[in-house]
């Protein structure tokens, strides 16, 4: 730690906890940082005082540099690496209580954990709508163009790498169900008597849900209600050749489910 004070540290007459907020936070330790970041190589952007998009940004990639969690969020340990002197260290903020598997269902989640994901992805500059804690399409959708940027599966659930990468601490991190994400096999699945069953039809319902059409059990069986929501998407994807209510090559290339081969389409 002591390179980062080599050269004497910038004073601030306040130190809060910083992250961007709407209205934004304005005051002397959001300068301090600012001058703080510039002295350390990583663009704030104008330096006045005001903690914006690109400040968080810059606060996200110093914390990176040192092996810190990516929060964009100015607390403790930030402010004495990056040489801020202040009167006192405000502690951080303590992570979600309970961090689960996001995704959009019907009804919505919500929660503290959908809080905090909306928080972190807002301080990386991906908009998630109001930081209202509920886990909507909005929210998804950033979370779906984030773990684009950072090469991960576009799946829009938060759970494991994705808490880790947003800089979220969680009591413990769940885990990401790969078959639901990328399924074993892809069949072409349409209503039949018994009803189709797998990790296929569950890939299908959690992405259609992901997108905000109405699914509202990931059970990975292709009943009635699986296929009407599957119809609604074909038509609004512009889907035709098929039977309205067919899942199958089309489908899951529009749905961008991960399959290992994709099932040619019967003629509808």
């Amino acid at each position: 730690m002591g390179n980062d004070w080599a050269d004497g540290g910038i004073p601030a007459s306040q130190c809060r906890v910083l992250k961007l907020e709407s209205p934004y936070m304005r005051g002397n330790d959001v300068l301090a940082v600012q001058q703080a970041l510039v002295s350390k190589g990583f663009n704030p952007g104008p330096i006045d005082g005001i903690y914006g998009p690109l400040t968080a940004s810059a606060v996200t990639s110093f914390e990176a540099s040192r092996s810190l969690p990516q929060t964009g969020v100015v607390c403790g340990d930030t402010y004495r690496l990056l040489g801020v002197i202040c009167p006192a260290y405000p502690p951080c903020p303590p992570g979600p209580s309970f961090c689960r598997a996001l995704v959009t269902t019907e009804p919505l989640m919500w929660g503290a954990d959908v809080t905090a994901v909306q928080e972190a992805l807002k301080a990386r500059g991906f908009d998630p709508g109001p930081v209202d804690g509920v886990y909507g399409p909005r929210t998804a959708s950033a979370v779906r163009r984030f773990q684009t940027s950072r090469a991960m599966t576009p799946s829009g659930i938060v759970c494991g790498d994705t808490y880790r990468v947003l800089g979220i601490s969680c009591p413990t991190y769940p885990s990401c169900p790969p078959s639901l994400i990328r399924p074993g096999k892809c069949r072409v699945l349409v209503l039949t008597t018994p009803f189709m069953t797998g990790s296929d039809v569950a890939a299908v319902q959690l992405t259609l849900a992901n997108r905000g059409f109405g699914i509202r059990v990931v059970d990975g069986i292709y009943g009635p209600e699986t296929a009407a929501v599957v119809a609604a998407f074909n038509a609004a994807a512009g889907i035709t050749g098929q039977a309205a209510d067919i899942v199958c090559a089309a489908t899951y290339l529009a749905l961008a489910v991960a399959c290992p081969s994709y099932p040619f389409c019967p003629s509808g």
